[in-house]
């Protein structure tokens, strides 16, 4: 770790700010870990192991180990339950306000003064596949236990503090929550949908009194969002322009106000509410976009596509900090900041080689590198997805079009001498063939007389 926790330095040589550069932080962490998968049964499989992890700043040095254990049990074909538990030991500490303009995040290494961070975690969900592996509904939940979390005292210096320990306290902290998903991976309408419930709250250790943070009782962390929701929604038209949406509500996070004034020694002085018992407004967004991908031609040397987009495209003025100030008179002024609270229109531009391009390319590089005649892989292409993925099988190289709607010749050449195979012969295993978006699957049929030319009937194809 080499941390810089901050610097305050003159704009100019006629600024009278004294510069100020607070010293850096180093560290050093090491682990080791060992596991073990272990296949129970056809329907029971287990994953387990152990990490020791050490870390090393100046005068001082921790080291803790931890458990990792997770399962899976298949109850049907179609539907599974996935269990899970591990302990957790985190070196470095983030520390957040939220009573300034700019709420700021300010990173803490463990030291002498301030212990890692502890804590555990259990998990567990049901996943399940519906109308023939089309839907995929998840439901999972989650239990954490936290010790050692930082918090600020109330009344702390926030930025350039010299001695951040004697300004922070521990906590500990409990966080759990509940997760829904429902997805369709495949289809001319697919995305997904998620809800997630949680909380995270803190209280504070030790007994500090009335300066106790909200009264030792327990508060909601400055991240903890109750509601969160996700939508991604993709609309083929053709196999060349498409729809997307993407929607995102969240509850707004938690933050401490000023409720009431008095006068203290001459001055006017705030007094706040309980910490982070208020919230900023809740969040909510709309982005749309279409989708344009002129080409499918796998002989072309490039493929461009481009999209036309709206972000936030009702505009919302998502609240991003509320701050307060005092004005002449001694009134207290609430303000709410936003970033990017209008429709924002975009165009995205998409160049790139095709995967067979760059394949040979990284052949060639290899051979010459290397001495090696060919690299091991085969190319798969279907008209859903313009970019060709490798495989670990023998080179397989595709010349030809997916056309719908007619006889598709696609031509396969092989090249292997290192296991001894003659070339532009298919070794066993290896089909041709096309697949559509429902899952059907049009198998390739070897052309008599040529062992390296397939034809794909895809009248039917939707």
């Amino acid at each position: 770790y080499d941390l810089s926790p901050g610097s305050y330095l003159p704009y100019g040589e006629e600024s009278l700010v004294v510069p100020d550069i607070l010293p850096k932080e180093n560290a050093i962490e090491a682990s080791a870990y060992l596991s073990h998968s272990w296949n129970v049964s056809e329907k029971f499989f287990m994953d387990y192991g152990l990490r020791y992890s050490l870390f090393t700043t100046k005068g001082k040095t921790y080291h803790h180990p931890e458990i990792r254990v997770s399962g899976r049990v298949m109850i049907t074909d179609n539907i599974s339950f996935k269990a899970g538990f591990n302990s957790l030991t985190q070196y470095i500490h983030m520390l957040s306000n939220t009573t300034t303009m700019s709420p700021t995040d300010i990173w803490k290494l463990s030291d002498k003064d301030i212990r890692p961070q502890l804590g555990w975690q259990a998990a567990g969900g049901f996943y399940t596949n519906l109308f023939q592996n089309k839907v995929e509904i998840s439901v999972e939940g989650y239990y954490k236990q936290m010790e050692h979390y930082l918090d600020y005292k109330s009344g702390a210096v926030l930025v350039m503090n010299r001695n951040l320990a004697a300004d922070v306290v521990e906590t500990q902290g409990k966080a759990y929550g509940v997760e829904f998903m429902l997805k369709k991976p495949l289809g001319k309408l697919n995305g997904w949908l998620a809800y997630t419930w949680s909380r995270t709250q803190l209280r504070e250790n030790g007994d500090r009194g009335n300066m106790a943070i909200n009264g030792g009782d327990w508060y909601y962390a400055s991240y903890d969002k109750p509601h969160d929701v996700k939508l991604v929604a993709n609309y083929k038209f053709t196999q060349r322009i498409s729809l997307s949406v993407n929607g995102d509500y969240a509850t707004g996070r938690p933050i401490t106000i000023p409720v009431a004034k008095y006068q203290y020694d001459g001055a006017t002085k705030l007094y706040y509410s309980g910490r982070n018992s208020h919230r900023i407004p809740d969040y909510f967004r709309i982005d749309v976009a279409m989708n344009f991908d002129p080409t499918h031609r796998l002989d072309a040397f490039t493929h461009f596509s481009f999209t036309v987009g709206v972000y936030n495209i009702t505009g919302r003025k998502n609240v991003y900090s509320v701050y307060f100030d005092t004005d002449t008179a001694g009134d207290v002024k609430g303000h709410k900041l936003c970033i990017f609270g209008a429709p924002i229109p975009y165009v995205f531009f998409n160049f790139k080689f095709l995967g067979c391009m760059k394949r040979r390319i990284y052949e060639i590089l290899f051979a010459v590198l290397t001495g090696l005649v060919s690299v091991s892989c085969v190319y798969d292409y279907t008209p859903e997805d313009d970019e060709i993925q490798g495989l670990e099988i023998p080179l397989v190289v595709i010349d030809g079009d997916i056309n719908v709607g007619d006889i598709t010749t696609v031509t396969v050449g092989y090249t292997q001498p290192l296991l001894g195979e003659e070339e532009n012969t298919i070794p066993a295993g290896i089909s041709v063939g096309v697949e559509s978006e429902s899952g059907e699957r049009y198998p390739g049929v070897m052309r008599e007389g040529q062992t390296n030319v397939f034809e794909v009937d895809t009248s039917s194809l939707d």
